[in-house]
């Protein structure tokens, strides 16, 4: 009777064993090759980047105003490899039709903020900061989302054009952003 009993159970072992080999690579979680989701850089809270022909950004966020009042800034960066200049003449927080944008200080010029071309001076690139360590701002007034939702925002430029929204993050003023307010 033993032996019978072990012969029983080293058979379902062995079944067992064989069985985890097989689905292991299923139940993984995990994937392999060039687009395995393990290997996809996603955006984080710390900055949506993307590329735009010539123009590169970098690090946009939303950051809250002061509690109940609907407001907020857009921080980032945006840096103009080309030779051609370009501006950023509107931005657009696609779900919320009541949210109005302001663009206040250096490098407004008719209600659009000016990205200088790479020059002589900036062979590499130009780059153009705005809402952090920055006296440029773009405020957003309307805004009714909560902290830490992504948002979609559109971004409009003269030559670069209208390309697809962007997923933009919103956070608190706190941390790393204490101190950023809008200015509207």
């Amino acid at each position: 009777m033993p032996r019978n009993t072990r012969r029983i159970s080293v058979r379902t072992a062995t079944a067992v064993l064989a069985l985890t080999f097989a689905l292991m690579p299923a139940l993984s979680g995990c994937a392999i090759g060039f687009d395995a989701a393990t290997g996809q850089q996603k955006d984080s809270g710390n900055g949506t980047t993307a590329d735009i022909g010539a123009l590169q950004i970098r690090d946009l966020t939303i950051v809250m105003g002061p509690s109940g009042s609907n407001s907020a800034t857009l921080i980032g960066t945006m840096v103009n490899t080309g030779t051609d200049a370009d501006a950023l003449t509107g931005v657009t927080i696609v779900s919320q039709a009541d949210a109005k944008v302001a663009f206040t200080g250096p490098g407004v010029v008719d209600g659009a903020l000016t990205l200088p071309a790479a020059s002589a001076a900036k062979p590499a690139a130009s780059s153009t900061r705005f809402g952090y360590n920055s006296d440029t701002h773009i405020d957003i007034t309307g805004l009714n989302v909560s902290p830490s939702a992504f948002v979609q925002v559109q971004l409009t430029f003269t030559v670069a054009g209208q390309p697809t929204p962007l997923s933009v993050m919103t956070v608190l003023p706190i941390g790393i952003y204490e101190g950023i307010a809008p200015q509207a």
